[in-house]
């Protein structure tokens, strides 16, 4: 019950619970993409990780000089179960509509970093 109370508070927070959708829904994302699909500033973005990434919600993997995030989406994370199950109420949401949107924006546009 321990992991299933860190992963909740990590994701009771709007800034990680959109960084969490966004990555559920995309995979691996860098810190510049996060960036511009949720409208802002890297320290914010970077801050919101390292609280994810410490409540076992998320990974990070490195390619070259780069760190790209991703949700832990084993089944046996508890992160995981609780986007899974939030995941149909966020999708309601207007922010993560236009978070999402924002995204598909920077993606097709050429990214430094892939």
């Amino acid at each position: 019950m321990k992991n299933e109370v860190k992963a909740l508070k990590a994701l009771g927070d709007e800034t990680r619970l959109r960084i969490a959708y966004l990555l559920m829904k995309n995979g691996d994302l860098c810190v510049c993409e996060i960036e511009d699909a949720l409208k802002m500033k890297q320290s914010s973005i970077s801050k919101a990780l390292k609280v994810l990434k410490e409540a076992d919600v998320i990974q990070d993997n490195r390619k070259a000089q780069w760190k790209y995030y991703s949700l832990k989406n084993a089944a046996d994370n508890p992160g995981f179960r609780i986007m899974r199950t939030l995941v149909e109420k966020i999708e309601k949401s207007g922010t993560a509509k236009q978070d999402i949107k924002n995204l598909k924006i920077c993606l097709k546009q050429t990214c430094k970093r892939r």
